[in-house]
């Protein structure tokens, strides 16, 4: 598995995964997009690649071929850093998830971020498990500003 940044020749494996409805039942407003709300988020990336340097968004890659996408970004008019990833469907189940939270909390490591946090809606039992495995703990206070419960990870040794 690794990380890497987004291709143009991307676009369909995307479209796909951000249009599948069990996949994002579980992302943002749990609402699938269409291909042209997909095209449009597709070329914002490209957007916040030359003009956002604290938002690192990545194509996960397994096995040679696109299998999900992965965030860590700072929540608008917030200070914390959000760590975000989904798989697609035929890579659920399979222990990629976890290899992507760690690689997401390493890049964390190297920014020398103080702590990360995580949403996770409370029917995603396997999401939120990956999170308490690595020491994720449920913040209250932090939630109220979340649809989803929030977790937070102290980073700093």
């Amino acid at each position: 598995m690794r990380l890497r940044r987004y291709e143009h020749d991307d676009f369909p494996a995307f479209a796909k995964l951000f249009g599948d409805a069990d996949v994002m039942r579980y992302v943002g407003d749990g609402v699938p997009l269409d291909d042209a709300g997909a095209q449009r988020l597709f070329e914002r990336v490209f957007e916040l690649y030359a003009t956002d340097p604290e938002f690192h968004v990545w194509a996960i890659e397994e096995a040679g071929g696109y299998a999900g996408h992965a965030e860590l970004k700072r929540r608008t008019g917030r200070s914390e850093y959000e760590l975000i990833y989904f798989l697609a469907r035929d890579r659920w189940g399979r222990g990629l998830g976890g290899e992507v939270v760690d690689a997401l909390l390493a890049f964390a490591h190297e920014q020398r971020l103080p702590f990360v946090i995580a949403t996770v809606d409370d029917a995603n039992a396997a999401s939120r498990r990956i999170l308490e495995r690595r020491g994720f703990l449920a913040d209250a206070a932090l939630s109220e500003g979340f649809a989803a419960p929030a977790y937070r990870l102290g980073l700093e040794a």
